[in-house]
């Protein structure tokens, strides 16, 4: 029924979409609004369609950021990804659109997964400086429950050194012209390694408490993405190898498991 609306609104012409926009909220819900709605007029196709002049298109694009800001204020969580697409070209707009989640997750109306999706998005975008403060607000929330690899938190977790990393690089070649890579034991990279390291130690614990044979399988493809993450540190390779033995000594009784762990790891 939405996109059915937005397509009536687009045969109309250019004053009902700014219509709707407009009235958004007596319409649609946030999420509707800034998905559905604003990406689909703002959508090249429809420019094409209506043969829109630059004044025009400007028009459409300032109803969309407006729509887009009042939508990622009441709905950070879910809002305000698409707010930052859709405020991109207009800087003052998105310098809101990231104040909204940096307030989002200072009120932790934000998840760590949230934020380290957005993270990523300033990453691939090169606003690099805003993607290290977003890994690393999200590295001190982060909390892996059990059975929580499938989300893409734990990847999120692995991909904030390298966020730091391009942080870096990025700082060092704009002040000296050549980037020096960043010591991976050294502040503040070491910081966001060791709280990966911990959240994975943590979870390991967590997930064995409760473990059925069935997820025996799983189990060992989590503990190899948790290596690679140990791995980053100097001391990672004795940090896995006690995490190892701490599980075969406390998890004993698990006799298949612990033959799958020492046939995998050693």
């Amino acid at each position: 029924m939405v996109r059915w609306l937005v397509t009536c609104a687009t045969e109309v012409g250019l004053d009902a979409l700014i219509s709707i926009m407009h009235n958004w909220d007596q319409l649609f819900t946030p999420v509707e609004a800034t998905s559905s709605v604003a990406t689909t007029i703002m959508s090249h196709a429809t420019i094409i369609k209506l043969k829109l002049c630059f004044r025009q298109q400007e028009e459409l694009a300032s109803c969309a950021r407006t729509l887009a800001l009042h939508c990622a204020r009441k709905d950070p969580a879910n809002c305000a990804l698409n707010a930052l697409t859709l405020c991109e070209g207009d800087h003052a707009a998105f310098e809101m659109a990231y104040q909204i989640v940096l307030d989002g997750a200072a009120s932790h109306v934000m998840t760590s997964h949230q934020l380290f999706v957005i993270a990523r998005f300033m990453d691939h975008r090169r606003h690099l400086p805003r993607a290290y403060k977003l890994a690393t607000l999200a590295m001190k929330n982060v909390h892996l429950a059990y059975n929580q690899e499938c989300s893409m938190t734990a990847p999120g977790m692995a991909a904030s050194p390298s966020v730091d990393h391009h942080h870096h690089h990025h700082h060092h070649h704009k002040r000296r012209g050549v980037a020096k890579p960043l010591a991976i034991d050294r502040p503040p990279l070491r910081a966001l390694l060791d709280a990966a390291i911990a959240a994975y130690i943590s979870t390991t614990h967590s997930r064995l408490t409760h473990i059925s044979p069935r997820h025996y399988g799983d189990f060992i493809e989590f503990l190899a993405k948790a290596r690679e993450t140990f791995m980053l540190a100097m001391d990672g390779t004795q940090q896995f190898a006690q995490l190892l033995e701490n599980m075969k000594v406390a998890y004993k009784g698990k006799k298949k498991l612990m033959c799958l762990v020492k046939e995998r790891f050693g």
